[in-house]
């Protein structure tokens, strides 16, 4: 089947223009900006009018899909009066990939840009919303790959790291003397991360987990690139710092939202993402600096591999109450030409799951010869893929690895 091609990817608003003779002023950003303006009202007038239509049957249910002719549309509700649309061509089966893109796409949007809803308020800030916006769009668009495991396996999930009760307490006690410290004035921990995994979160919120995770995978290195200013290293060359702003919660715990400044500093595969004040940068950078990674590095890297898994079974385990995965598909030296046709079985799997209530247990063998088995539990609402590689065919073989990895890896787990 052939991979999804990329016709636009649009942010726009109806009611910033009411005469159709100006059918442009709505659009507020289009990815590719080089796209001829006759073809982004086309665009933006097939969603716009498809919308008023689905309206008149279900008021308030949006019309977030649709398909015409040889392209499909994924439209999203940005804020009011605002929505965000991907438009790809094929016969590609990716609506459910382009809703997870569209997500993903507004959250770290409204993370680097600001929330959108509040720039239409006057001229000068709908400027600024275009100007942002299409800076973002450009970035982002050329970022988007159907054919990445990244969004099929993190784009609705955290991929978490469990580690034992020594590295957490000696992790914790870092943090703690560091924000206790005389020389914090003012700035906190908001999560750290091994190998892209999380280890600590401080954020109330799931999604900003999720939108600083995806910081993390190289899919999106060009967006961390474009907002993320490079910091001096100081005395330690094996530490890299950057610093962007961003809008995250409040640390008071109120539901409000504040822009503040984010230092990053990575050492090996440990990251540490650290919130203060722009004031603060400086300080924040040399708190982190004199921060002694390296034995927790070494902690960290040691139980990690003591914790992989067969090179003949892989898995993906996902938690639909906390958006936890947790997935062994990347670790190891497996070929990785397989993925494509194992994901294609677990989307597969996916869409028979989600239209039963039952627990469901599904086997099939993919077009690249492994065994995939999926499992959902609706009452926990877990579901887990094990891929197994298995050329002789034996299911008593293949039942012995799941078994295997049910009761090792899996244990943990409340499978019901």
């Amino acid at each position: 089947m052939p991979a999804a091609t990329i016709v636009g990817l649009f942010l726009a608003c109806p009611r910033l223009s009411r005469s159709e003779d100006d059918e442009v002023a709505k659009i507020v950003a289009f990815h590719p900006a080089a796209t001829p303006a006759a073809k982004q009202c086309r665009l933006q007038g097939l969603v716009e009018a498809t919308q008023h239509f689905a309206r008149e049957f279900h008021a308030h249910v949006p019309c977030d899909s649709i398909e015409y002719r040889d392209h499909k549309f994924a439209v999203l509700d940005a804020a009011d009066g605002l929505h965000l649309a991907l438009v790809v061509q094929h016969g590609h089966d990716c609506l459910a990939d382009m809703h997870v893109v569209l997500r993903h796409c507004l959250g770290l949007m409204q993370m680097l840009h600001g929330p959108i809803n509040k720039a239409l308020d006057d001229e000068c800030g709908v400027d600024d919303l275009r100007r942002g916006a299409q800076r973002f769009l450009d970035c982002y668009g050329a970022c988007i790959d159907f054919g990445s495991p990244a969004i099929n396996v993190s784009g609705e999930g955290l991929s978490y790291m469990s580690v034992d009760r020594l590295i957490y307490c000696a992790l914790q006690c870092m943090i703690n003397r560091v924000e206790c410290g005389d020389d914090n004035k003012s700035g906190e921990f908001l999560c750290v991360l091994y190998a892209g995994r999380l280890l600590w979160s401080a954020l109330p919120d799931p999604t900003c987990n999720l939108l600083l995770c995806g910081l993390e995978q190289k899919q999106y290195s060009a967006i961390r690139d474009e907002y993320c200013k490079a910091l001096p290293s100081g005395s330690d060359s094996k530490k890299q710092f950057w610093v962007f702003s961003a809008t995250l919660p409040s640390s008071d715990g109120s539901e409000r939202y504040q822009r503040r400044q984010v230092v990053v500093v990575r050492h090996n595969q440990l990251c540490i993402y650290f919130r203060a004040d722009s004031h603060d940068v400086e300080v924040a950078r040399r708190v982190l600096t004199d921060l002694d990674l390296l034995p927790l590095c070494s902690q960290l890297m040691n139980y990690a591999k003591r914790r992989s898994v067969s090179e003949a079974v892989r898995f993906i385990y996902y938690n639909g109450v906390n958006l936890a995965i947790k997935s062994s598909v990347h670790a190891g030296t497996l070929d990785p030409k397989w993925s494509p046709q194992c994901f294609a079985v677990i989307r597969a799997m996916q869409r028979a799951f989600s239209s039963r209530d039952a627990p469901v247990e599904i086997t099939l063998q993919s077009q690249c010869s492994r065994w995939v088995i999926g499992k959902r539990f609706p009452v926990t609402d877990r579901t887990y893929f094990i891929i197994v590689n298995d050329p002789t065919n034996d299911i008593d073989q293949i039942e012995r690895e799941v078994n295997k990895l049910e009761h090792t890896t899996l244990s943990s787990i409340c499978l019901i």
